[in-house]
């Protein structure tokens, strides 16, 4: 799903002239915004908030609305959250010392902004964490968390007085403002690190944009510990970095989940396609190939080789005795069995070939640009480490019988596994003539 290709060439076919406009609109902007602070820094600070109000909200609403592409996964989480952030700042620049609506209590905007970093960066945090898990959140959980959470935020504050003072006038930040500033940069930083960990999982752009905002939100805070005045300078610094930090996030989620929903919107959706993908042709016991793949492969192999004139070989395996072991052993141990000879054949084989498991104890190894001599050298590595195994095994023993088919021009699938097959069982029907000749023979003493 997501765009073609050319889609993809055609969005990012700016005319260089028109990359130049939006930052130097962006520039203007940020010159009008600082130009407000001398007429009013209580109107600066209003624009300001709204701005990044505006995009906590557009983030929800974008999440909200692609929550079914979303399959609730972190990127629900960090939409959900966003509204109760934008919330938070809302109280906070309604409460901002000079805007007269909350009048009973002087310290309820330093709270409000204490309390919605603290919100921000736990979420950031926690939705980094989630981004590598494959397990979705709980959509109703998630809601009710941060529900809860708000409400006890407004009640500490408004209702029950008990959240602690951050700023008073004349005297200026308190220890408890000054550190928990430090402690949401730290607690930014692990963000970073655990988004480096995931980057796999966002596009490169998307990355970019994360990494960017999580840094302007951190030096935000940094430069918050420093005012002494609410309408100091190191206030408008930290303003303008939030600025910078709500527009990355708006490049990174909101932006390019509009116009390139495949980026971010369908990012997961892809990943499970491929998940299924690949559960499709993968042996669930052993992780080898499947027979369903095991054919496409060969048959991919074998135009591969017609094309290239170059020598494909592959080898059908049979396990001996294997019945014998479920019956005396049991299912379980038939299968730990499986899985021991399908990890030894993966540490064998070489790169670029393919090891499958056709069905019960029957395996089928495809070794493109491999002739028989070759062929045979890998299978006696394989018989070597098999002994090693076996000694380590108590009860009973690996032992496996094989034949081996080289491709020559002409040769159809059904044709090639047929010689593999063929051969195969014919190497299992003389290994167990040798055992009942020599069974024969351990009765009859005087004939050895």
């Amino acid at each position: 799903m997501g765009l073609a290709p050319e889609a993809v060439t055609a969005l990012d076919e700016t005319p260089p002239r028109a990359k130049f406009l939006p930052a130097l609109l962006a520039v203007a902007v940020l010159a009008a915004l600082y130009g407000t602070s001398f007429y009013s820094y209580l109107l600066f600070h209003s624009l300001a908030e709204i701005f990044s109000i505006v995009i906590a909200f557009t983030i929800f609403i974008i999440a909200w609305n692609s929550r079914q592409h979303l399959g609730y996964s972190y990127l629900y989480l960090l939409g959900i959250a966003y509204l109760f952030i934008g919330f938070l700042d809302l109280l906070h620049t309604l409460a901002y010392k000079g805007m007269r609506i909350f009048t009973d209590y002087e310290y309820y905007a330093n709270q409000l902004w204490i309390a919605a970093r603290y919100l921000e960066s736990l979420t950031l945090l926690v939705a980094f964490s989630l981004a590598g898990r494959r397990r979705a959140v709980r959509p109703y959980l998630v809601e009710s968390i941060f529900t809860v959470t708000t409400i006890l935020i407004l009640l500490s504050i408004f209702t029950w007085k008990v959240f602690p003072i951050c700023f008073v006038a004349g005297v200026g930040l308190t220890p408890f403002k000054i550190w928990s500033e430090y402690l949401i940069s730290a607690i930014l930083a692990v963000g970073i690190v655990v988004c480096v960990r995931h980057r796999h999982l966002f596009d490169r752009a998307v990355f970019a944009y994360l990494i960017g905002s999580l840094t302007f939100t951190i030096l935000s805070e940094l430069a918050f510990t420093f005012y002494v005045s609410n309408y100091g300078f190191s206030n408008m610094v930290g303003h303008y970095f939030k600025i910078f930090s709500f527009y990355l996030i708006y490049k990174a989620i909101v932006q390019t989940g509009i116009q390139s929903p495949y980026q971010i919107i369908f990012k997961e959706l892809k990943q499970k396609e491929a998940e299924l993908e690949r559960q499709a042709a993968i042996d669930e016991l052993t992780d080898l190939f499947n027979r369903r793949a095991a054919l496409l492969l060969l048959q991919k192999q074998l135009s591969a080789t017609r094309r290239r004139h170059h020598p494909l070989t592959i080898c059908y395996i049979d396990l001996d005795g294997f019945k014998a072991v479920n019956d005396t052993f049991g299912h379980a141990e038939g299968d730990a069995l499986l899985r021991n000879f399908a990890e030894i054949l993966l540490q064998t084989i070489r790169v670029g070939d393919y090891a499958c498991r056709m069905g019960g104890d029957e395996f089928l190894l495809i070794l493109p640009d491999c002739r028989q001599e070759e062929a045979l050298r890998l299978l006696s590595r394989l018989e070597s480490r098999v002994q090693k195994r076996n000694a380590q095994l108590a009860g009973y023993r690996i032992s496996f019988s094989f034949g081996l088919a080289e491709a020559i021009a002409g040769d159809k699938l059904d044709q090639l596994l047929e010689s593999a097959d063929r051969r195969m069982y014919a190497q299992k029907a003389a290994k167990k003539r040798r055992c009942l000749l020599a069974s024969e023979l351990a009765g009859f003493p005087d004939a050895v």
